[in-house]
């Protein structure tokens, strides 16, 4: 028993003594490199796994967005063909001034003799007003 007492004094020594304490510490110091850099790795790993995500849903949002822009050009296009002066020479109707280049709506505003332009699709034509006729509206 005083043996077994003294073998554990001893070993208590031995692990106080400087080297025995700066080993220990040096062990104690490389498992904790190997622990930081294990986990800065994995901490590396999730970062470059959300920047992928990150990366991925900016990617998504920008194709959405052009799509989106895309579609509302594709709308404006439209409207703006519904309302082109040529789109309405196309479907047959004709744009009429008179001899000084004055857009002409209204009868009223022209008497027999007059010159008028009746601009088509494929051109215009020149002419004197024969004859005025009012709508009995």
């Amino acid at each position: 028993r005083d043996r077994l007492r003294i073998k554990e004094a001893e070993s208590r020594l031995r692990n106080m003594r400087p080297d025995a304490v700066i080993a220990s510490k040096k062990m104690r110091l490389l498992d904790m490199e190997d622990a930081l850099k294990r986990l800065m790795a994995e901490q590396l790993s999730q970062n470059r796994l959300g920047l992928t995500d990150t990366g991925r849903r900016l990617r998504d949002a920008m194709t959405k967005k052009h799509s989106d822009r895309k579609h509302e050009v594709a709308l404006y296009a439209e409207r703006l063909k519904r309302i082109s002066p040529l789109e309405k020479l196309t479907m047959g109707y004709s744009f009429v001034t008179d001899d000084t280049g004055r857009n002409v709506r209204d009868v009223t505003k022209i008497k027999e003799g007059d010159g008028i332009n009746v601009y088509m699709l494929n051109g215009k034509v020149s002419a004197d007003v024969k004859r005025v006729e009012k709508n009995d509206d």
